[in-house]
């Protein structure tokens, strides 16, 4: 006899979409740097470097690499609604308030008299408690600062996708320090305005360091910059996270 599908391995297969698709991005991303002039950039004292950070200032990211992103936090969106319609009843799916159906994503808790048009229409149909309370507890507004919430993220990036696309530059490069020691160095120097260097350090970082182009999302969860595989890889474990606290009352779909 075959196994019934339940709405649980439809989100699952949408999670390894995501995933695929991550993986497939970050390869067209690396093969895109490779064919430039300067996939890696020379050492702060070759007399190539400044051209080379010029070039890549200068450089034209693919749009595809945007449509790319936008498609896979477009899946880990749906994940969240299609986690709300099947922990909703039949009764509410087919009632004329099923299309309403939707995980909410608030940044201010909604006030008493907006509670049902923004929350609680949302998940009028839910009835386990568990469930109930996770998502209440997952609502960005629960934060000091709501919009840093990876569930805001999400909602904030796909709502931008679907008007506009993804604003993702290449004007910043990944520092990879072999030397523990050095890496640990390098990320106190930079934590500093602006950051400082010893002679000893510049040294040891023109020796060991490899610095290659990266692409990034122009603006992410209020930081100004984040490299776009890194960032789209912990939206995507986020999102398998809240399946898995789900998914005991999913299994029961």
């Amino acid at each position: 006899m075959s196994k019934s599908v339940t709405p649980l391995d439809g989100i699952n297969e949408k999670l390894k979409r995501a995933d695929q698709s991550i993986q497939n991005l970050q390869g067209e991303i690396s093969w895109f740097f490779q064919q430039c002039e300067y996939p890696v950039i020379p050492q702060i004292n070759d007399e190539r470097h400044s051209e080379a950070v010029r070039y890549h200032q200068k450089l034209i990211i693919p749009p595809r690499f945007s449509v790319l992103a936008g498609e896979i936090i477009h899946q880990c969106r749906s994940c969240f609604d299609h986690i709300a319609w099947a922990l909703s009843s039949d009764s509410y799916r087919n009632s004329s308030d099923g299309k309403y159906i939707e995980f909410p994503i608030l940044e201010v808790q909604p006030l008493p008299k907006n509670e049902f048009t923004s929350y609680e229409r949302k998940i009028k149909g839910i009835s386990s408690p568990r469930a109930l309370q996770i998502i209440k507890e997952l609502q960005p507004y629960n934060r000091l600062w709501p919009r840093t919430h990876p569930l805001w993220v999400i909602y904030d990036l796909d709502r931008v996708d679907k008007h506009r696309t993804l604003v993702i530059v290449n004007n910043i490069g990944r520092v990879d320090l072999p030397n523990p020691t050095l890496a640990a160095e390098f990320a106190r120097s930079m934590s500093k305005k602006p950051p400082r260097f010893t002679p000893e350090f510049r040294k040891e970082f023109d020796k060991y360091a490899k610095v290659t182009p990266q692409v990034v999302f122009r603006n992410f969860a209020g930081r100004k910059f984040q490299f776009v595989i890194p960032g789209l890889q912990d939206v995507l474990d986020f999102t398998r996270y809240v399946v898995g606290l789900l998914e005991s009352d999913l299994l029961k779909c």
